[in-house]
């Protein structure tokens, strides 16, 4: 629709920050014109030859502005089927034109005031009739739709006021007044269809020692695991439409995070939020944790790392050793809670990209593959009609590795545009169009099915590997559709399944490729001061554990029962969760550094309540040391130098568990009054320990003299003692000389 001179100066293009939604602000005035399409049903949401022949378009107009607005109507219209993966893109990008069939307006019977809200519904035929009649749709394929709202708000012209755009994917015609139905043709050769099944979420757990209540950020988790959350509407979607024995159930691998699987399980025993009340969440995790046994029993798991850490940014940082631990405790966790064997020589680098020195040092984990996209391989597009490539790197540790690609277009779909453009009509006020994918709405993941059965119809042998978005957004109705939606196209014989250790292993792959990370995907890791604090901590760790021991005397405690939890705590830091978010990344690092420190503060110096007191010259210094910890600890005192006292050298002191122990330390004074000696203790590595990991300040007074005084004090005196000899020496002898004079 052309809007009029006025109508184009009283108005401003804009685009809302939320789905189905379009700005237009006022160009007079302070007012602002805010309209919001909200979707919330469409049916069908695939076409098919034995399906309804009209389609149905159910949602919401919000006017969250401050003007009135009448004449509103709306209409579902659509553009040129898409005939290729380009051009696919581009409808998913919103550069895709829907001016092909613009059937009539449906009417809203009544203004629109400031922060009302009416309903509306739309239906139109698929197909027949005339131009204004129906969508027009007359062969099988995928269609751009769009969703347009007009009205006239006060004081302006007529104009677009919002707009969502979707894709329709269409597997048959139904019949339609005299046209007869056309079902789809079954194809010569099905594409192998492979789906990663994400079950993964954000990191929640507080690092508190396995002698404490399990304590969780927040309640969020358990919302999630209820069946009408994310995480309970992915497993009960999988259980609903692809059990294990299903033809689509073969085609699914399940993508595991062993923090959330262990996070549950430990819920599911209890456990408290950080204010100290109970969780909510105790039934629903159990619950859940049994549907996920069932539903991964006996069928393809891929293990994610730990917490699924950003693998890229902590080879770059040199935290392999934390990787390796996200790798193998992550696996054995899977082992114990699930009773599975999952994949574990197979890694999924977030955005399916990997640099070289990370893809080496998984290979040193023993990690021979790796999911990628073509965009991760230098000359990408030579790669197009493969499934798995051979990856060289140069390095001798990598020679075998493989690569397995993702279908990036479908994953694109379902994690929705990063920003969203105007429609190229050449008009000059015309609001950008918006998509609900990539969101938790209704109807987020119709794109991604749409691209689904595109790739499906035209991708041919290489086949289609599927890889959600590790935390994809979609609530039950969506997950369901897009299973529903891939059972449809195995059933009609347009997909096969293909489980993903066919791709994992199997012959070597006819071509090989180099890596190349891209620039974007370098900015898109965990900044690299997240990464730093990250590894001081991890140092600070790893010292305190070589300090510590097994006491014999409680052989129940190690020191893996106190510094695992903490070495958990900063994988979740290094969540890919974080990306983009560092403050989210920072706060869980400093939930690891507050409970460090909380254990470091435990082992202390306690200084004397006052003055302590050397009563000789070489009274030894007292120290008692305190270790309330279950665990044996090595110790280093050391002491500030002071003017007039001289301390021995102070050897390593082992601290038995649960115990406090005096420690005489060799000094010796050499003057008397008052001295102030810091005393830092610290692990034999040199953390600090004790409150804030400050030194402690002793006051000592001495009465004593030292040696040195001694000898200066004795020699004064002898000093005296022979002056005063010689004194009295020459006076007799004066006076024998006085005597002698007189009688002479």
């Amino acid at each position: 629709m052309r809007v009029d001179r006025a109508g184009r100066a009283a108005i401003v293009v804009g685009i809302a920050a939320m789905v189905g939604v379009g700005l237009v602000p006022a160009a007079t005035g302070q007012a602002e014109l805010r309209v919001r399409i909200e979707l919330t049903e469409m049916s069908p949401r695939v076409v098919t030859a034995d399906g309804p022949g009209v389609l149905t378009v159910v949602g919401r107009v919000t006017n969250d502005g401050d003007r009135t607005i009448d004449e509103l109507d709306v209409r579902v219209q659509r553009g040129e089927p898409v005939r290729s993966e380009a051009d696919l893109q581009a409808a998913l990008s919103g550069d895709a034109s829907t001016d092909t069939a613009r059937p009539r307006f449906t009417d809203l019977p009544t203004a629109l005031g400031p922060g009302a809200t009416a309903p509306f519904r739309v239906d139109v035929p698929l197909r027949g009739g005339g131009p204004l009649d129906s969508l027009q749709i007359t062969e099988l394929g995928v269609y751009p739709l769009l969703v347009n709202l007009n009205g006239r708000p006060d004081f302006g012209g007529r104009a677009r006021l919002a707009a969502v755009r979707m894709l329709l994917p269409t597997f048959g015609l139904p019949p339609q007044d005299t046209l007869p139905a056309v079902p789809a043709a079954p194809p010569a050769l099905s594409t192998p269809l492979t789906m990663l099944w994400p079950l993964a979420d954000e990191p929640h757990r507080v690092p508190t020692n396995n002698r404490e209540p399990v304590t969780l950020v927040d309640d969020t988790l358990a919302e999630s695991l209820r069946p009408e959350g994310r995480l309970g509407g992915l497993v009960r979607s999988a259980l609903d439409y692809a059990p294990a024995g299903t033809p689509l159930g073969r085609a699914l691998c399940f993508a595991v995070d062993p923090d959330l699987v262990d996070t549950v399980r430990l819920m599911a025993g209890g456990y408290v939020l950080p204010d100290g009340s109970a969780g909510s969440g105790r039934e629903v995790a159990a619950e859940w944790l049994a549907n996920v046994r069932e539903l991964v029993a006996d069928r393809c798991v891929l293990a994610l790392p730990m917490a699924d850490v950003d693998l890229v940014a902590l080879s770059r940082a040199g935290l392999t050793d934390l990787q390796g631990r996200a790798r193998t405790d992550g696996a054995q966790i899977l082992r114990d809670v699930l009773s599975i064997n999952p994949i574990t020589e197979l890694a999924w680098p977030a955005g399916e990209v990997i640099d070289e020195r990370t893809l080496t040092d998984l290979a040193s984990l023993g990690v021979n593959g790796v999911l990628v996209e073509a965009g991760g391989l230098n000359d990408g597009a030579r790669y197009a009609g493969e499934a798995v490539v051979g990856l060289t790197t140069g390095s001798p540790a990598t020679a075998s590795a493989r690569g397995v690609l993702v279908d990036t277009v479908v994953g694109q779909a379902l994690t929705g545009p990063q920003s969203d453009r105007p429609e190229p009509t050449g008009q000059v006020a015309i609001v950008a169009s918006t998509s609900p994918s990539g969101t938790d709405a209704p109807l987020a993941g119709q794109d991604g099915l749409a691209a689904l059965t595109f790739q499906a119809m035209t991708r041919g042998p290489a086949g289609v590997l599927l890889a959600p978005p590790r935390r994809w957004a979609a609530d039950p109705a969506e997950s369901g559709a897009l299973l529903r939606t891939a059972s449809r196209l195995v059933a009609d014989g347009w997909a096969e399944p293909r489980d993903l250790g066919a791709l994992a292993g199997g012959a070597p792959p006819s071509l090989t490729a180099t890596l190349d990370y891209p620039l974007q995907a370098n900015s898109a890791e965990l900044p690299r001061s997240v990464i730093t604090r990250v590894a001081e901590t991890r140092d600070r760790v790893r010292d305190i554990e070589a300090a510590t021991r097994r006491d014999p005397r409680f052989p129940d405690y190690d020191p893996a029962s106190l510094l695992d939890p903490m070495k958990f705590g900063l994988l979740r830091a290094t969540s890919t969760a974080w990306r983009g978010n560092p403050t989210a990344a920072n706060r869980t690092a400093q939930l690891t550094d507050n409970q460090l420190t909380l254990l470091r503060e435990k082992v202390q110096l306690v200084p004397p309540p006052g003055p302590y007191l050397l009563a000789a010259s070489n009274s030894p210094l007292l120290l008692n040391l305190n270790n309330p910890l279950p665990v044996q600890i090595d110790v280093q005192v050391t002491l500030s130098p002071v003017a007039g006292l001289r301390t021995g050298p102070i050897d390593v002191i082992s601290l038995p568990a649960n115990s406090r122990r005096q420690v005489r330390v060799p000094a010796e004074v050499v003057r008397a009054g008052q001295f102030s000696v810091e005393a830092q203790l610290a692990t034999p590595g040199g953390t600090p320990l004790g409150p804030r990991g400050a030194a402690s300040r002793i006051q000592l007074r001495s009465t004593a003299y030292g040696t040195v005084a001694l000898l200066i004090t004795v020699g004064g005196g002898g000093a005296l003692v022979l002056l005063s000899a010689f004194r009295i020496t020459r006076r007799v002898r004066a006076a024998r000389r006085a005597e002698s004079t007189g009688l002479s």
